[in-house]
């Protein structure tokens, strides 16, 4: 297993080397900044199989070089686990926001360290294998509309990042919203044999999706068939129909006509998923897991007993 090691103290390094020894088959490249392991990164013709990166470099701080990671195509989805001394949840979750899979606690112990990087292995093998299969179906039948593409837009994320995200909140209730974009009009541009002009009217959707929620403390996911999800913060009501005249507008402006081959941009309708204002991480994960895959039942508010916070909140 090739493993790439960033970390400034060559204490860490030392130690990393001691616990993942090469007798048990971990081929380690070791590099005190990010600026070093790039350059190596650029000149080697291998890929490594996990990245530990500590979040406090020197230069290029650790969170920074995981996001040139994260647009590095050989590694956009590679496990990168943090080393970090630091579990303030501010700078976990910009790690988070920035592609990080997970992290390690300093001082580094060797079970776990083993423990994480096996699991980050075997991820690994399942993203390839996953890869593999999607595209020999793809060469089979193309793309389908309940397929849920990577649609490149800063802060839309995919439905199991999102709730994985929710489900590292510490214990707690937190006033957030629930709800729902759906655009039925993306289906007239799908067209299997020419995916591209579907994935520019997402985007173009998700974007207008995204300025209406407020990108910076929104979080939003894309569940197929032309259906969003978002979450908003805060204790205010949704005014569901405002929000809907406003993605209307605003996807009218960002609209193209010429990459989307639609003269007239789609109309949006967003509801509120859940009557629920306050949710545990926990709660609203299980909540989003309605949309995996998507049904229509996900886009009408639910009555069960379970969605209630006091039933819900296991932490």
């Amino acid at each position: 297993m090739r493993i790439l090691a960033i970390d400034d103290d060559p204490i860490i390094l030392d130690t990393i080397n001691h616990y993942l020894p090469e007798d048990q088959n971990y081929v380690l490249d070791c590099h005190a900044s990010a600026e070093s392991a790039l350059a190596s990164l650029k000149a080697s013709q291998l890929t490594y199989d996990c990245i530990l990166l500590d979040i406090m470099l020197p230069g290029t701080d650790g969170i920074e070089f995981c996001q040139v990671l994260r647009g590095m195509k050989q590694y956009s989805a590679t496990p990168i686990l943090m080393i970090t001394a630091n579990r303030e949840p501010g700078l976990m979750q910009r790690a988070f926001d920035a592609g990080a899979t997970d992290f390690l606690p300093k001082p580094l112990n060797a079970i776990e360290l083993r423990a994480r990087v096996i699991s980050a292995g075997m991820l690994n093998e399942s993203i390839a294998t996953a890869n593999d299969a999607r595209q020999e179906l793809s060469k089979l039948t193309n793309m389908r509309f309940d397929y849920i593409p990577n649609i490149g837009v800063e802060g839309v994320y995919d439905i199991r990042t999102l709730e994985n995200h929710l489900l590292r909140y510490p214990p707690g209730c937190y006033a957030m919203s629930l709800i729902s974009l759906k655009v039925d009009a993306l289906w007239h541009i799908f067209n299997p044999k020419e995916p591209s002009l579907f994935l520019e009217g997402l985007r173009h959707s998700a974007q207008a999706f995204s300025a209406v929620m407020g990108a910076e403390t929104a979080k939003i996911a894309y569940v197929g068939k032309g259906c969003f999800v978002g979450i908003i913060h805060g204790r205010k009501r949704i005014n569901t129909s405002e929000l809907t005249n406003r993605f209307d507008q605003e996807l009218s402006v960002l609209w193209d006509q010429k990459a989307t081959a639609m003269l007239s941009p789609p109309k949006g309708k967003i509801k509120l998923v859940s009557d629920q204002r306050f949710w545990s991480g926990l709660s609203i994960g299980n909540k989003l897991r309605e949309f995996a895959p998507i049904s229509e039942e996900a886009f009408t508010p639910s009555s069960r007993l379970e969605d209630n916070i006091f039933t819900e909140l296991a932490w």
